[in-house]
């Protein structure tokens, strides 16, 4: 309720405690990783720049370097490798990358136009020295594990399943080892969270830094039904983070969860472009349609519906469609490409235009107008995110829970159930509690009136007649506008304060602003900094 009067006066007012989005996690006692330093060359012997680049040329030579491993065993190890472009985490030691080989160059350049990796380097780590707990004292018979196996990614909720799972594949519980060297925070954190990074992909669709569930999907639609090329998804936010309690010095693991809204377009270049016709006839665009396109499109940012990458338009050509265009390195149309390269067949491949966007080193690459979306949203989507877009606490908890499920050994059996308990990574089972008060909801009135019980959740249609109260006094504003040359801000500064001043609330505005600055369609700080003047 929200107090005051009318049956709502029971709410709880004052000192309690609140559920918080973030949950205690653990390290197992033999938790350590493996970070390997690497040097990424080209042909003439000079540092590769682009992070994909060196991405591709790694994920060819791990693969030369795991080619005597088991197909199982080689993607299962696969998993556990986090590529950081300079560098490389794996929760295991690589056989053929021991200390003694190194450096060495892990691909021959024939798959990669003469690109090289070379691993230069490796160090064991384990926890940061300040969480790390002594073990306890153990005689010369006794041997320190913990519930992971050391021969394959699976942990184990007790000693008897562990056991007969080692049994059962000849393989042996990870033992302790003391003498591994403490890891910096940062190298740390590093590390856990692309396990995480790792562990939710396998369950989860990623697009940046967001994860999500792809059943959650919600086309938004207007009033009339009509598709307003915009999926609405439920997402989740990860991240593990170090914190120090009160009361607890020693540095604790923290995994924090959000629920955010997560918006995909649908609605292609293609489809803005072919609005009102049909796409599989292709249309001859005018010189002044050419003209309009170009002028709105170039230089604003595209997301490919394919990589989900962003891109910035160089220029729109209308005199190709991908079947026509042809990629000379390649000797192969845009269509064959993407339907060999991408696993992906175009909808429309004898239909113009095509999208140019700026490729690697400098070049222009070209993508089919269909899997490409503008960046911008419709006007008409942004008004109903806030009503679409909004959770409820309850959702919000739900969430959690979900993710809490599949992160924690033994919960599910299914794909990456016992991802992070296998690296070491346990995550508890309760959430973390803070102090919180609980403040009581101003009371509000109206003609001397109390708001209906009926009215409390739905009385945003009264607010044009309410009084507030608060007093005699009132407090006198002194509003500062600042207002671009494009636009006519009078009206829209009467509007605000007829509106505030009708509330008959202890706020008014003047008649005029005490202040308005006006500034131009770029560098508005510069402006507002004359006005007021540092020390001023």
């Amino acid at each position: 309720g929200r107090g005051g009067g009318g049956g709502r006066s029971s709410r709880q007012v004052g000192p309690t405690t609140t559920l918080t989005n973030s949950i205690l996690a653990t390290l197992s006692p033999g938790f350590k990783f493996y970070q390997y330093t690497i040097q990424s060359v080209d042909k003439n012997d000079k540092e590769i720049s682009s992070l994909g680049r060196r991405r591709q040329i790694f994920g060819i030579g791990i693969n030369s370097v795991l080619k005597k491993l088991t197909e199982r065993e080689r993607e299962e190890l696969k998993t556990q490798i986090f590529f950081q472009g300079s560098t490389f985490f794996s929760s295991k030691p690589i056989p053929g990358l021991e200390a003694y080989r190194l450096p060495r160059q892990i691909c021959d350049g024939t798959e990669t136009d003469l690109d090289v990796i070379i691993v230069k380097g490796v160090q064991c780590f384990g926890p940061p020295t300040e969480m790390r707990i002594p073990a306890p004292a153990a005689s010369s018979s006794e041997v320190v594990v913990d519930f992971r196996c050391s021969g394959c990614t699976k942990a184990f909720k007790d000693m008897p399943q562990l056991l007969q799972h080692c049994k059962q594949t000849d393989h042996s519980p990870e033992q302790l080892d003391d003498k591994i060297e403490p890891a910096t925070r940062p190298i740390f954190l590093a590390y856990v969270n692309c396990a995480l990074k790792r562990a939710m992909s396998l369950r989860m669709k990623l697009w940046g830094q967001f994860y999500f569930d792809e059943s959650s999907g919600k086309d938004l639609k207007n009033w009339k039904g009509d598709p307003l090329g915009v999926t609405l998804y439920r997402a989740i936010q990860t991240e593990f983070s170090l914190a120090t309690g009160k009361v607890q010095k020693i540095p604790r693991l923290l995994l924090t969860l959000d629920l955010r809204a997560k918006l995909i377009r649908t609605k292609s270049l293609l489809d803005t472009f072919y609005e009102g016709f049909d796409p599989k006839n292709s249309y001859n665009f005018s010189k002044n349609e050419q003209t309009q396109l170009r002028k709105k499109w170039v230089g604003s940012v595209v997301i490919s519906k394919v990589d989900k990458k962003c891109f910035s338009v160089h220029d729109i050509i209308f005199d190709h469609s991908p079947a026509t265009l042809m990629i000379d390195d390649l000797k192969m149309s845009h269509e064959e490409y993407f339907a060999k390269r991408k696993n992906y067949k175009l909808r429309y491949p004898r239909t113009k235009p095509m999208i140019a966007v700026p490729g690697r080193n400098k070049s222009i690459i070209y993508l089919p107008a269909e899997i490409v979306c503008g960046d911008e949203l419709d006007p008409k989507v942004k008004e109903l995110l806030p009503k679409e877009a909004s959770f409820t606490p309850k959702d919000r908890d739900d969430a959690i829970q979900k993710v809490k499920r599949f992160l924690r050994p033994g919960e599910q059996k299914s794909k990456g159930g016992s991802f992070l308990p296998a690296l070491g990574i346990v995550i508890k089972e309760t959430r973390l509690e803070i102090p919180a008060e609980v403040l009581p909801i101003p009371f509000m009135k109206m003609y001397n009136m109390n708001i209906p019980a009926d009215k409390g959740s739905n009385w945003g249609n009264l607010m044009s007649k309410a009084k507030f109260s608060g007093g005699s006094s009132t407090i006198n504003l002194s509003p500062i506008v600042v207002w671009n040359t494009t636009v006519q801000w009078e009206n829209v500064y009467n509007k605000i304060r007829d509106s505030i001043n009708g509330f008959e609330s202890r706020f008014r505005m003047p008649k005029k602003p005490y202040l308005d600055i006006c500034v131009g369609p770029k560098n508005h700080w510069k402006e507002v900094q004359k006005k007021f003047p540092e020390g001023g």
